[in-house]
């Protein structure tokens, strides 16, 4: 029996996108994205689920590498050998610790901190050292004393600048940290004011912490980082639950990112789905 001629391979691709499209639609997802620019409108309430705050239809385009960034704030033991065992099983994952001995560099090298952090460099992963700044009133010598020790103590690969103030007016002080840690040779720096922040910093960092929360990233929150620009943006989502989905969805909108499924602000424990958040960044 004929058929009738086939259909052209163009045709035929356009035909397959639509019915993915359609099928996406139906599937009560709504307000699709493409990444050609073509947008679905939402549904009818009638027909249209519950949103999760984290969804990705589509792949994005990797201009930026996904970062792990774990903030490795306990002294070093078993979450430190679990790092190096993460990084042997995902040898190309990108993966980044924040490390932080004394709300900061410390007095002095410690011998246990140097042979831990040589020991995830080993493996690949980049150390970023903590310095605090009390939102712009630290006194700036104080905070350059500390970049300067990271790197005589440690030779490390950059600087986590925390406690920042999310409104402008602070971008002098900031800049003057950025400057020197740049000519420390601290290669990479990254700010955390933890919340939506004024862009007059974005020149400033390599990138900045938009969300630090218990919770996922709201969708208002997503709008505003893509504003930002992906590449500059850090998220640590807290006390969530493994969905590959809402992960997938802070790749897409932060090149650097974390989440855990422990609540406690301090970060003592790593999360059970630690391959996961890896699984992103290869």
């Amino acid at each position: 029996m004929s058929h009738g001629p086939p259909i052209p391979v163009p045709a035929r691709k356009e035909l397959l996108t639509y019915v993915a499209l359609i099928a996406l639609w139906f599937g009560g997802l709504g307000n699709v994205a493409r990444a050609d620019g073509f947008s679905l409108a939402p549904l009818p309430p009638i027909l249209r689920r519950e949103a999760k705050p984290a969804t990705v239809l589509f792949p994005y385009a990797a201009t930026h590498p996904t970062t792990v960034l774990i903030p490795l704030y306990t002294e070093p033991d078993a979450s430190w050998t679990a790092l190096q065992l993460l990084a042997k099983r995902h040898p190309r994952a990108k993966i980044t610790a924040i490390v932080n001995p004394a709300s900061g560099p410390g007095d002095a090298a410690d011998p246990s901190y140097a042979r831990a952090i040589a020991a995830l460099q080993a493996y690949g992963i980049d150390i970023l050292g903590y310095v605090a700044t009390t939102y712009g009133k630290r006194p700036l010598p104080e905070v350059l004393r500390d970049l300067h020790a990271w790197m005589a103590f440690y030779r490390i690969a950059g600087a986590f600048i925390d406690e920042m103030p999310s409104e402008a007016g602070f971008e002098t002080y900031y800049a003057a940290i950025a400057r020197d840690a740049e000519i420390s040779q601290l290669r990479t720096i990254v700010g955390n004011p933890g919340t939506s922040f004024s862009p007059t910093y974005l020149p400033i960092f390599d990138a900045l912490m938009a969300w630090e929360s218990p919770g996922f990233p709201t969708l208002e929150a997503l709008g505003a980082f893509a504003a930002y620009g992906r590449a500059h943006i850090a998220v640590i989502a807290q006390g969530v639950p493994l969905d590959r989905l809402a992960l997938a969805n802070l790749a897409h909108n932060a090149a650097y990112l974390y989440a855990t499924d422990s609540r406690a602000a301090e970060y003592s424990a790593l999360p059970s789905y630690l391959d996961a958040l890896a699984t992103l960044a290869e």
